[in-house]
Parts: structure tokens; C-alpha cells; sequence
């Protein structure tokens, strides 16, 4: 099996940190190098409501409604034609380009996914993030972002994990049942980030890409089972399957790096250290490439089409929250395209320092998904209601 040496910095940086150790070490070939490896080969689920600091499920029969909400088979075929369709593009794309895919990614669709997650999560776990809870959760976050763009590495790790497990505290503040057996996982989860931080953010930066599957999987508790079992099969192909075949070289024989940035040989170099753990070999680092391309790919279109196509209702109930009343609708879309704008604007003069600029604020919706996590691991999380729903939820606050 032939290879060719690949972009690789000594010393890895985690995706979601803007600190770029190693950007600046000469690279092993050229940004431009190709390496072609050849290998051989149900049940209605349950509405619920919150109340103080407990979870209780409402099942439609209890609330005299149909929690279902019908999706037009039509929309339905569409759906479908459009995710086949994709998939296709971001395989060729994942399997031939996914330095490229990693490099302009964040710059075409960064922004606007990171406002489109934003609006669905603050909507539909209004419930959860409220009052001196809501106001913690955002000092927090603002905290991490300002740690990103001023503080050194070194110690700006050090802070952003421990906002992280403020952070998840928070969430663990919302659940009732199973609270010390969550506690102990996240003081587990802790110490390891705290023992392998450079190996911890690489391992965020591809759980990031896969969080979707999880916030699909509840958001489809209460759809009709065709769509549930559609979507939450679509899901797990798209962020699962097909990352870790690419992963265990189930594709080798049509994989290449692609060309990433010309000329920035220090900037490509971050890149790749941001995703590949330094000193993997070059088959290895071209796999995991493409993994996490496929997978950020997917990442984005469910955040920028998918969820804002069938989830009006989280949409109308963000435009109901503190921070939904001052940026919605057309404002919402302005933030995006403004925020876009700027960091594509530092990147074309200096890539290294755009990338910085938009893994500092999008920093904001990778953390804001942990204390939403939390309860959605331990216990079903109370959400607003789609239509076709019952109401109890609102009448339960």
C-alpha cells in the first residue's frame, strides 16, 4: 500500500479552541499533496412537563391528545430525495477534498449553523434554560468566548474546562432522577479532561459533529413512527455509519487529502492537528479527515435545513426568550450574515487568525448544548410543543 506524507503539526490543538500551537512548524510535503491509500477491501412514546425540579411524563392518552404531528408524504418524498442527494455530495467531497471541506467549512456554513442551533436549542428547552439558570448559562458562555479570543493557551484551557463543568453542573441542577449516578459520570468526564487535555478537545471536536443524533433522537419522540424511524435511521447512517467506515479505511481506495489552503502550509498544518492526533500516520490522518468532513457536512445541514424546515415551533418559542425578543427573525439573520462577513474577511488575510475568530464565537452554541445534554441523557427533557401537541407543557410552567 503506497502513501504520501501528510500535513501534520507536532503538537495537536483542539477544533473548538482558537489556541494554534504548531501552526507555524514547517510542514512534512507540501499543502498540495495528495495521499491515495488502497486497502482491501412501537410504542407511542410520552409528552412531559416540568415542574420545580422534577420530570414527569404526560402520555397522549392521559392528556386526551394525539401527540403525533402528520408530515405530508409528498415532504416526505422530497426529504428524502434532498438527504440522498447530500449524502452523495458530501461523500464525494468527504473522499476527495476533506482538507478543503474542513478549511471552508467553517467560512460558508460556520455562522449560520452555530445561529440556527442557537434558535432551536433556547426554543425548545425554554423550559430548562430560564431565569438565574438562563443567566448563568450565558455568563459562562461569554466567559469562554472572551478566554478564547485574550487569554494564552495554557491557561485559556484550563478556564474553558472549567466553565464546561459549571456548565454542566447547571444542567445537572435540572435533573431528578438518576442525579448522583449523572454526577458521578461527570466527575469522571472531568478528570480525564483535565488529565489529557489535548487529547480531550480532539475527542470534542468529533462528538461536536455527532451531538445532532441526539437532539434528532428526542425531537422525534412524539412524530408519527414512520418519520421517527426514518429520521433517527437517516441520523445514525449519516453520523455514524458512514464516519466510522471512512474511519476504518472501508473507502481507501478513493481517498485524498485535497489541496486545503494554497500556499498556507503553517495554516493547513492547524488544520489537521485540530482534527488528527499529532504523529498519526499519514493513512490514519487522511481516514479521519474524511470522517469528520462527512460528519461536519451532515452536522451543518441539519442545524441550517433540516430542523428549521420541520421545526417552526422551537423558532416561535425562541422568539418568546430574553434573548429571542432582542435578536429574531430578520435580526437573527443579520447577526448570521454579519458575523460570516467578518471572519471571512480576516481569513482571506490571514486564515489562521479567521479560524481563531470563528472557533471563539462559535465557542457560544458548542457549550450551551452541554447543560441541555445532561438532562437529555439522564431524562427526557420538557420541550415546547409542536403543533398537534398538547399544551400541557406551557400549562405546566
Amino acid at each position: 500500500m503506497a502513501t504520501t506524507v501528510l500535513p501534520v503539526a507536532p503538537s495537536p490543538s483542539g477544533i473548538i479552541t482558537n489556541h494554534n500551537s504548531g501552526c507555524d512548524t514547517a510542514l512534512a510535503a507540501t499543502p498540495t499533496t495528495v495521499a491515495q491509500v488502497h486497502g482491501t477491501a412501537s410504542r407511542a412514546p410520552s409528552s412531559t412537563i416540568h415542574t420545580g425540579s422534577s420530570i414527569t411524563s404526560v402520555s397522549a392518552s392521559a392528556t386526551g391528545s394525539d401527540t403525533s404531528v402528520a408530515v405530508p408524504q409528498r415532504s416526505a418524498r422530497v426529504d428524502g430525495l434532498v438527504v440522498a442527494a447530500f449524502a452523495g455530495v458530501a461523500g464525494a467531497l468527504a473522499l476527495r477534498a476533506p482538507l478543503d471541506v474542513v478549511v471552508v467549512g467553517i467560512l460558508a456554513l460556520g455562522m449560520p449553523h452555530v445561529v440556527f442551533e442557537v434558535r432551536h436549542v433556547l426554543g425548545r428547552y425554554a423550559s430548562l434554560l430560564r431565569g438565574p439558570v438562563l443567566v448563568l448559562v450565558n455568563a459562562v458562555l461569554v466567559a469562554i468566548v472572551l478566554e478564547r479570543l485574550l487569554l494564552p493557551a495554557v491557561v485559556g484551557r484550563r478556564v474553558e474546562l472549567a466553565g464546561a463543568l459549571v456548565l454542566l453542573g447547571l444542567g445537572l441542577t435540572r435533573v431528578a432522577r438518576h442525579r448522583i449516578v449523572v454526577a458521578v459520570v461527570l466527575v469522571a468526564l472531568g478528570l480525564l479532561a483535565v488529565r489529557f487535555v489535548d487529547q480531550w478537545f480532539l475527542v470534542v471536536a468529533h462528538a461536536h459533529n455527532v451531538i445532532p443524533v441526539l437532539f434528532l433522537w428526542e425531537w422525534t419522540a412524539t412524530r408519527p413512527a414512520r418519520f421517527r424511524r426514518s429520521v433517527r435511521a437517516g441520523s445514525i447512517a449519516l453520523f455514524v455509519v458512514v464516519p466510522l467506515a471512512l474511519a476504518l479505511g472501508a473507502a481507501d481506495a478513493w481517498l485524498s487529502v485535497g489541496h486545503g489552503l494554497p500556499g498556507g502550509a503553517a495554516a493547513n498544518a492547524g488544520v489537521v492537528a485540530s482534527v488528527v492526533p499529532a504523529g498519526s500516520d499519514p493513512v490514519w490522518t487522511v481516514r479521519l479527515l474524511a470522517a469528520f468532513a462527512f460528519a461536519q457536512l451532515a452536522h451543518y445541514g441539519v442545524w441550517c435545513w433540516f430542523l428549521p424546515r420541520h421545526a417552526p415551533a422551537e423558532a416561535t418559542a425562541f422568539a418568546r426568550t430574553p434573548v429571542g425578543r432582542v435578536v429574531t427573525g430578520r435580526r437573527l439573520l443579520l447577526v448570521a450574515v454579519a458575523a460570516s462577513a467578518t471572519i471571512a474577511a480576516v481569513a482571506l488575510v490571514d486564515y489562521v487568525q479567521g479560524r481563531a475568530l470563528y472557533t471563539s464565537l462559535a465557542a457560544y452554541h458548542a457549550y450551551l448544548e452541554l447543560p441541555v445534554l445532561v438532562v437529555l441523557l439522564a431524562a427526557r427533557p420538557p420541550v415546547v410543543p409542536t403543533p398537534g401537541e398538547t399544551h400541557a407543557h406551557h400549562l405546566a410552567r
